[in-house]
């Protein structure tokens, strides 16, 4: 027996163990396996819900109903002009939204706005989604103004609420920066208007053309 002991302390319990020992030492491994993965799973769950709640629940402090109406419709057209300023005048994009959710997007040359060549409608909860974007924003509190550029040919970028407007001048070819997705921290007004530019356009896209079967 006390050879068995020492045999089993040098080179581990299941050289020496029998069949019926075997089959325990394996059940107990396989049960504290699974008690294990039944505490970690709780604390996998939390670490991607706890993201999605905190969002939630920030974008809950700042109420909707400032820009959306009790019936669902926003309370003035959303506008965004996205324009690169050249010798033959403003070139770009002009974005609008009405407070019904329909949407269209026109070409901008100089100072006529083309007919639209894209149109479409964002549903009761996309409206929802945007009225809580630009809550969280606070887009009325958006400056007339924002960058440092002074040139002649900016990338100007203009975001209108209907009679308010903030426009962003960019070095040309420069882009909006991204939102830096931050919650809980205290957001620039840089920061407020890249996140209604980045939101505008993940949900003004023309709808899927389904596929026909043939």
């Amino acid at each position: 027996m006390r050879g068995a002991r020492e045999r089993a302390a040098m080179f581990g319990q299941s050289l020496v163990m029998n069949g019926p020992d075997k089959r325990r030492h394996a059940t107990t491994v396989t049960s504290c396996q699974q008690s294990q993965t039944r505490r970690l799973w709780p604390l996998s769950l939390l670490g991607i819900t706890l993201p999605m709640l905190c969002t939630t629940f920030v974008l809950a402090q700042f109420p909707r109903q400032k820009y959306l109406h009790k019936n669902g419709t926003l309370k003035a057209v959303l506008v965004l002009r996205d324009v690169q300023v050249g010798t033959a005048g403003p070139q770009g994009t002009l974005w609008s939204v009405r407070p019904s959710g329909a949407w269209d997007r026109r070409q901008v040359a100089g100072r006529i706005a083309r007919k639209p060549d894209r149109t479409g409608k964002l549903t009761v909860r996309q409206l929802q989604r945007l009225a809580d974007v630009l809550a969280h924003a606070q887009v009325k509190e958006l400056p007339v103004r924002l960058g440092t550029y002074r040139g002649k040919t900016p990338h100007l970028v203009t975001l209108g609420w209907g009679k308010q407007q903030c426009a962003w001048s960019l070095p040309p070819g420069t882009p909006v920066p991204k939102y830096p997705d931050q919650p809980f921290g205290k957001l620039t007004p840089e920061d407020c208007f890249a996140e209604v530019n980045q939101v505008l356009g993940k949900l003004l896209q023309p709808p899927r053309k389904k596929n026909k079967k043939n």
